[in-house]
């Protein structure tokens, strides 16, 4: 990636999570609320963590599983905004 980059996202250091078979659960060591994720939403995650923007998760998702360009963009908007809104992500 290149540097300077703007539009990703980072974990908020309130969060710790493991993977679990295929899926993941997430903890916020504040409010001790739990979370998972299913399959695709570990596969995105795991882009969040490499600091990947909404495009290119977007991307990924239509190469992965051959879905439209607008489908994918908006279950990544949906995801994004669940996690940003749960305070478990926050704009990079």
């Amino acid at each position: 990636m290149k540097s300077g980059k703007t539009g990703g996202y980072k974990i908020s250091p309130e969060i710790s999570w493991r993977q679990v078979g295929d899926e993941a659960v997430l903890l916020n060591t504040r409010t001790s609320a739990y979370y998972s994720l299913n399959p695709v939403g570990v596969r995105l995650w795991d882009m969040i963590a490499r600091g990947a923007d909404a495009k290119e998760m977007a991307a990924d998702l239509v190469r992965e599983y051959g879905i439209s360009e607008a489908a994918a963009s908006k279950d990544v908007a949906d995801l994004l905004k669940s996690l940003k809104d749960e305070k478990i992500i926050t704009a990079g």
